[in-house]
């Protein structure tokens, strides 16, 4: 009875793709890495619920992994399993510093004039990028403490996010202010032969306020150069959501000002 039943678990193997997922990926994958290489974009990877989505992104990944050699890195957050809204900042800027870190000691084994100047911009953005988060992370305790007088134990983790931002405080100057920091890391970005893609899936699992978060992650706190965002969800569940959490008339024509370009998964025809 347990084979003839199905889990509807996502696919990982390419042998049991029996839909065209694998020959999706292959095509999808260069166009995502090219739009990593320029000024930024978000693309949407749209499906209903059971329709693969996340089949296909495992076989994106395995496709995207191939671009490393490039110097692009692939980078996926699943925020639905994110405890609060400042570590859906941190899961994004900590791999990105760890690469750049990692970037950093290779060139360091290098010898050059040129290779050292490479490394001392990448060990740079890096702490421009560690610098970053504590500061994101006071705006979003600003919001959680207001929250905290109509939402129940709102004002606990706003308290605690502030007293986070005010230790690091005590580690760096108030100043670079965040959007000071946002545009010194776009330049230095921009100077360095390296790419991002973040995968961001199961959004049309989320709160409205997770939602409302995942935006401004998006198209706020990390909307850098050569970093490209592939959002994952069912469009009009996640355009319920966006209405909700932001209290706007239409969040469907909301999400189209985040996304530039989407891709409709084709529901298999019923053989």
């Amino acid at each position: 009875m347990a084979t003839a039943l199905d889990s509807d678990r996502a696919l990982e193997n390419e042998g049991e793709d029996q839909f065209g997922f694998v020959g999706m990926a292959k095509r999808l994958a260069p166009s995502i890495v090219e739009a990593s290489k320029g000024d930024g974009m978000v693309i949407g990877l749209e499906g209903r619920w059971g329709s693969g989505k996340t089949s296909l992104l495992n076989f994106l990944r395995t496709e995207l992994v191939a671009a490393q050699s490039e110097g692009i890195h692939t980078i996926t957050i699943a925020p639905w399993l994110n405890g609060d809204t400042s570590s859906m900042v941190e899961s994004l800027l900590e791999p990105m510093t760890a690469i750049l870190k990692a970037k950093e000691e290779a060139l360091a084994a290098a010898d050059g004039e040129q290779e050292n100047a490479a490394k001392e911009r990448m060990a740079e953005v890096g702490q421009l990028l560690r610098d970053y988060g504590p500061k994101t992370a006071r705006r979003i305790a600003s919001v959680a403490n207001v929250a905290g007088y109509v939402i129940p134990g709102g004002q606990m983790v706003g308290g605690a996010l502030e007293a986070a931002a005010n230790a690091a405080d005590q580690l760096m100057p108030v100043w670079p202010t965040p959007s000071e920091l946002k545009q010194k890391i776009a330049h230095k970005i921009q100077e360095l032969n390296v790419g991002f893609v973040v995968i961001l899936d199961d959004l049309d699992r989320l709160e409205p306020e997770q939602a409302v978060e995942v935006v401004r992650l998006v198209r706020s706190v990390a909307d850098f150069p050569r970093v490209a965002y592939l959002m994952c969800y069912d469009r009009e569940v996640l355009a319920q959501a966006l209405k909700s959490g932001l209290k706007v008339a239409d969040g469907d024509l909301f999400l189209q000002k985040i996304v530039q370009l989407t891709f409709n998964i084709p529901l298999p025809e019923p053989f």
